[in-house]
């Protein structure tokens, strides 16, 4: 069975005990995405699974995955079956597009029309992807947060995000997005999603039911995009055979 670490690191705006809890709801709920929505192009780059290709593209994209697909393919084998969860959230969409948008074939493309002088950089999109400070995500789950995700192997990533309603609607946000994951960090599989027409505020809008508490947590939702990042890589390693040790000196 996929066994998926959290921890709460207390970093939600709220003070109540359910608030210090709501970003990791959010995260996990934006992370089902993949299966969870059934209309826009979800990108993916496997061997297991096809989807319409286009040759502009360095990925396939399908319009939407089974529950079964999506764990086959954040757990592409019985031996890697330990997940891990970081999370973007804030009210500065300015800083989650510059992010996304950094090292981007977009970015080169937008410079190059812009300036006839440009000249190529080797700066590798992705590095949105790491932990603060030298990315935007914040962990949810207990490896050293000095760990870059450079310096490990990754299974499996898939992002998903769930965007303000005024983000540019003109950027195609899949393509830095699975950009980021493919060429820095070389998943053997990798999923990407952009809900472009699904934010928080939208889903929980008419304040009835189980959205209605969302308000009162963050009172500027209609500035809050979500970055989910589910992770199947060897970050956790360390953590999880420090704990084994713990458990046979406690047991033994």
């Amino acid at each position: 069975s996929e066994y998926l670490q959290t921890q709460d690191e207390g970093f939600s705006q709220a003070k109540s005990l359910f608030g210090a809890s709501s970003i990791g709801a959010l995260a996990l709920e934006t992370a089902q995405l993949p299966y969870r929505l059934q209309r826009g192009g979800i990108g993916i780059q496997s061997g297991v699974f096809e989807g319409s290709y286009s040759i502009s593209d360095a990925f396939s994209t399908v319009p939407f995955l089974s529950f079964g697909e999506f764990i086959a393919s954040v757990v592409p084998s019985p031996r890697h079956c330990i997940l891990e969860l970081d999370v973007f959230s804030g009210t500065n969409r300015k800083q989650l597009h510059e992010a996304l948008y950094e090292g981007s074939s977009l970015q080169r493309e937008q410079l190059m029309r812009s300036n006839a002088r440009y000249i190529r950089t080797e700066i590798l999109p992705g590095a949105w992807i790491n932990n603060q400070p030298s990315g935007i995500l914040k962990s949810l789950s207990p490896h050293p947060t000095t760990s870059s995700r450079e310096l490990h192997q990754h299974f499996a990533l898939s992002t998903s995000v769930r965007p303000v309603e005024n983000m540019r609607s003109d950027v195609n946000y899949l393509i830095p997005i699975m950009e980021g994951m493919g060429i820095r960090y070389r998943p053997r599989v990798a999923l990407g999603n952009f809900a472009s027409k699904q934010s928080i505020e939208s889903l929980t809008r008419d304040g009835y039911g189980a959205g209605a508490y969302w308000k009162s947590l963050y009172p500027s939702l209609g500035q809050m995009p979500i970055v989910s990042v589910l992770g199947n890589t060897t970050r956790s390693y360390s953590y999880l055979q420090k704990v084994g040790k713990d458990m046979d000196r406690f047991v033994g």
